[in-house]
């Protein structure tokens, strides 16, 4: 089926040419830098991973969506990580991550510890394979069909698990898990034969990113929202605080870390931005040590510094955020402020013309080109499905505040509800490409315990198996964000 690229909100389609080669995230040489020390609260436990941290960053790396990656980039990063979680030293991961999860969430240290926690799995895939960067899912393309994703196809990561929960699709299937007991790679979709229920769609995320006037708005935002979503949608590990054993954590947990990353970027004013309060009750400061780790929070918010030294490709969620009116911005700020159905609650059928008017007035919609054509789907093929609620027992184990997470909640129900009744406007999402990733599914993956295998294995002293790769296909894996594979048709 030929594939056609719709134009999408704001302008999507108009930046494709040259977006997927942009990186997000970068503060600028002139920015003032926190101190990389700090005081040490407690003795830290052993850093998974176990790699020194570079010195300098000349030449940072790019983290790609996963559909960006060349077949030869996916299926190295997927032998890479299937090598790192059969290690003995992969249970160090989700130990660690279970051993602080009263401390790392729900409170200011979530973005830095989390950005730190990935990096050093980043590090231990690379000392599998050097070639592999770690990529990440932008779940906003696929945010009302998650189920159906190319990301969770046989291709990619796999999907649903079987009666008993346990993978059986995919290159992951068939995984033994060892914390905290051993048990198989395990998920249960949310909505059983029927998929995985909506997530908040793009324009939720912009929004709430939009409007965030601190790092503790930004933090929450994201917590409340789409990071729940994705780990209570896919469930089994997931849903757990040893999640870190699927590899989806670490895709998932790369987004968070971009949304954060481009909200950095785009108010450089705020990319050192860091308050709000730790889990004992003290005020965070940039000082605070990093559970588990011997580095300050500071140390974490500069990508480009030599301890980090990484960038973001450009994907369906910021794919035109640099050319975004500003005007359109304070419009967007100023709806979420003050929402137009009523304080935190759903409007009723009652105010739906007005508040779609009101809409309409605020952004100026009518001198955009946001609007479709008379579509010959039926109306309702054009709706935003609304996300389930954050259940209470997962607000309790994440120590959020249930009444902000309701209140979040209700303040998007409304703008879903202002969307899905504004007459003919057809959501991004809608407006992407329903299928972008049909040259790569269906393509096998590779066994990587086969005796095909490139390169040789031995033991590491930290009980990560590395592979001496060979430089065969160097030139397969260069330069593809800024010529990613997958949407060189769409890009002409």
């Amino acid at each position: 089926m030929k594939l056609i690229l719709i134009l999408g909100l704001l302008g999507l389609g108009a930046m494709m040419d040259h977006a997927y080669g942009q990186a997000q995230g970068h503060t600028g040489d002139d920015a003032q830098r926190p101190s990389a020390h700090g005081p040490s609260r407690r003795p830290p436990p052993r850093n998974p991973g176990g790699h020194p941290a570079p010195q300098s960053c000349t030449k940072p790396i790019v983290r790609k969506e996963l559909r960006q990656l060349s077949p030869a980039e996916r299926d190295r990063y997927i032998k890479a990580t299937r090598q790192l979680h059969r290690s003995p030293g992969f249970d160090a991961f989700p130990a660690l991550h279970r051993a602080n999860s009263d401390i790392v969430h729900g409170n200011a240290v979530f973005l830095p510890w989390h950005r730190r926690y990935i990096k050093e799995y980043e590090r231990a895939l690379q000392k599998i394979d050097p070639k592999v960067t770690l990529p990440y899912w932008d779940w906003t393309l696929d945010s009302q069909r998650p189920a159906e994703s190319p990301v969770l196809s046989p291709s990619f990561c796999g999907g649903d698990g079987d009666d008993s929960g346990c993978v059986g699709s995919g290159p992951f299937s068939h995984m033994s898990m060892h914390v905290p007991a051993p048990h198989c790679l395990n998920r249960e979709f949310n909505e059983g034969e029927e998929g995985i229920s909506p997530w908040w769609p793009v324009e939720s995320i912009r929004l709430m990113a939009a409007d965030a006037d601190s790092y503790s708005a930004i933090r929450d935002g994201i917590e409340f929202g789409q990071h729940g979503m994705v780990h209570l949608g896919i469930q089994g590990d997931m849903s757990t605080m040893h999640a870190s054993n699927d590899p989806i954590f670490f895709l998932h947990h790369a987004m968070i870390d971009k949304l954060w990353a481009v909200w950095q970027g785009q108010n450089p004013d705020l990319a050192f931005d860091y308050n709000g309060f730790n889990a004992d009750g003290d005020e965070a400061t940039l000082d605070d040590p990093l559970p588990g780790y011997p580095s300050p929070v500071g140390s974490t918010m500069d990508l480009l510094s030599g301890e980090y030294c990484y960038q973001y490709s450009t994907s369906f969620y910021d794919s035109n955020m640099a050319q975004e009116n500003e005007q359109l911005q304070a419009s967007l700020s100023q709806l979420n402020a003050t929402p137009i159905g009523g304080n935190g609650t759903e409007p009723s059928n009652a105010t739906n013309s007005t508040a779609s008017a009101e809409l309409k007035r605020r952004l100026d919609l009518t001198n955009l080109n946001l609007f479709s054509p008379p579509s010959s789907k039926k109306k309702s093929q054009r709706k935003l499905g609304q996300p389930k609620a954050i259940p209470d027992w997962w607000i309790k184990m994440n120590k959020l505040s249930e009444p902000n997470v309701r209140k979040f909640e209700a303040k998007q129900v409304n703008l879903l509800t202002l969307i899905n009744g504004l007459d003919q406007y057809v959501p991004m999402v809608f407006r992407a490409v329903d299928s972008i990733l049909d040259p790569l599914l269906g393509t096998e993956i590779e066994d990587v315990s086969s005796p095909t295998d490139e390169g040789v294995e031995h033991a590491s002293s930290d009980g990560i198996e590395v592979v001496e790769a060979d430089d065969d296909d160097d030139d397969d894996d260069e330069a593809v964000a800024d010529k990613p594979e997958v949407f060189e048709h769409l890009l002409g």
